[in-house]
């Protein structure tokens, strides 16, 4: 199975995730939803920097890319796709429709990329939860 290349899902992904972050921050606008908000929208962000680093390598700017991909990627909500769901990096024109240029990639290696990323993810949030740092206690020459 094969789905469309250039980053195209990254980004619709990336946008779909901003959408659910938008509908959430209406539902429940609590300290401890804004935290797990801030993580979504770091996660997101995160999806988009392979994209970005394929167009960079395609020698094209990143922010006229990024702002333009976000643009196009914008869905109506978190359960529709955005208008323009298959615009991905194309080395010639910036960003275009991956079916029309038949840039494809296969969906196992989207899976495994995001499942990684992911798993590292959590890995690093446990470490952090497990790890605390003491202050440093000075020695008194006395107590010796």
């Amino acid at each position: 199975r094969v789905v469309p290349g250039g980053g195209s899902l990254y980004f619709e992904a990336a946008q779909r995730l901003r959408a659910t972050i938008s509908e959430q921050m209406h539902l429940s606008p609590d300290a401890y939803v804004a935290g797990e908000l801030a993580c979504m929208e770091a996660y997101a962000t995160a999806l988009e920097a392979l994209p970005l680093t394929l167009a960079t390598n395609c020698g094209h700017e990143n922010l006229h890319i990024l702002i333009q991909a976000r643009h196009l990627h914008t869905p109506l909500s978190s359960s529709t796709l955005s208008p323009h769901p298959w615009t991905g990096i194309s080395v010639d024109d910036g960003l275009a429709d991956m079916r029309a240029l038949r840039v494809y990639e296969p969906a196992s290696v989207f899976t495994s990329v995001v499942r990684s990323a992911t798993e590292a993810a959590e890995m690093i949030l446990r470490i952090d939860h497990v790890v605390v740092i003491q202050p440093r206690q000075e020695l008194n020459p006395d107590t010796i």
